[in-house]
């Protein structure tokens, strides 16, 4: 598989109730599980990564995808719901 064809968003754009505002970009995974807590996936296709991280807003529960390369955050978004994918 070639990382290259695969659509990464930039960025970080989501709401305070997932705090995935809290985030920023060059963030490690270690200092993004202390803002967001544990994540239930992990999905790597080198160099890229995405972790979801669940979260509940008044409509049940939703995801947080983060993106990561060489370990540091390149893009984040909330409001999804289903896991991460490095499919483009």
């Amino acid at each position: 598989m070639n990382v290259e064809t695969f659509a990464v968003p930039s960025g970080i754009e989501g709401t305070e109730t997932s705090k995935v505002t809290s985030l920023t970009l060059g963030m490690t995974r270690d200092e993004v599980a202390s803002v967001l807590g544990g994540h239930q996936r992990d999905l790597t296709v080198e160099p890229i990564s995405c972790r979801t991280y669940p979260y509940s807003d008044e409509t049940g529960i939703k995801l947080v995808h983060v993106y990561f390369r060489s370990g540091q955050v390149i893009s984040a978004s909330d409001g999804h719901t289903t896991n991460c994918s490095l499919a483009g």
